[in-house]
Formats: structure tokens, C-alpha cells, sequence
């Protein structure tokens, strides 16, 4: 596995937060980019080998990852799954069939489901839904 380098790995757990949202830590090389809010931060989940260890080996536990089509568009922040679509991050972990709004809205299992994040609204020519806040715990 490829890891970051010690004083990098010091400075990142110092400064990682350890909330279950978006996180606060802007990462431009560990970091995974959430399709909704854009952001590329690490997580603040406990036990993420990717964000706490700094491992590029590993997947990020604080992201989604759709089960059909293994995409960027299938990655969503727990804030912005929780806010966005009603979806716990601990629900989605489970089940191994997860898939992302893109892929429900492919294979019609939800009827009038469409991924609501900004690009996607604006191919549609949709305005965007604005902002929403996390009010995490």
C-alpha cells in the first residue's frame, strides 16, 4: 500500500476532525470528492484507514460507494446523504446492493427519483436546490 509520509500523517491526524459529517480537513490528494457538496475532505470517521492513516490503498468509510456503477457520481458525504436523500451512512454500509441516485433513477426502482445535485439539476436545465444544512451530532 502507498502511504503519505510521517510528518504529513502528524500534522493530518492533529488537524482531522473527528465529527461524522463532511469533515473539516480539505485534502487535495486523500481527499474523495462528495458528487453533491464538491468537497474534498477527509472524513471524520473512526477507523478510516484512508483518512486517519493516510492510505491510498483504502477505501474511504465516510463516503458512499454505489454498488452498480462504481463511479464519482455514486459518491456521496454522509451530511449530503443524510440531507439530501433521507439515507443513514450506517444503513447504506450495510447493504451491499446500495446504489446511487444516478443508477435508482437508471433502473426506475423509485418512481420521479433523480439525483438533485447541482450538475445534475442544471443538465436537466432545473435550478439548483441551494443549501442545505447538517446539523450533525
Amino acid at each position: 500500500p502507498m502511504y503519505i509520509d510521517k510528518e504529513r500523517l502528524r500534522v493530518l491526524q492533529e488537524t482531522r476532525c473527528d465529527s461524522k459529517a463532511r469533515g473539516s480537513v480539505y485534502d487535495p490528494v486523500l481527499g474523495i470528492c462528495c458528487h453533491f457538496c464538491r468537497q474534498k475532505k477527509l472524513c471524520g470517521e473512526e477507523g478510516c484507514k484512508r483518512c486517519g492513516e493516510g492510505d491510498f490503498g483504502q477505501q474511504c468509510i465516510g463516503k458512499t460507494e454505489c454498488s452498480s456503477c462504481h463511479s464519482s457520481n455514486g459518491i456521496l458525504c454522509r451530511a449530503c446523504l443524510k440531507v439530501r436523500y433521507g439515507e443513514e451512512m450506517e444503513e447504506v454500509r450495510k447493504n451491499k446492493k446500495w446504489m446511487c441516485p444516478h443508477c435508482v433513477e437508471e433502473t426506475g426502482t423509485k418512481k420521479f427519483w433523480i439525483c438533485n445535485s447541482s450538475i445534475c439539476l442544471k443538465k436537466r436545465k432545473i435550478a439548483p436546490t441551494g443549501i442545505a444544512i447538517f446539523q450533525g451530532a
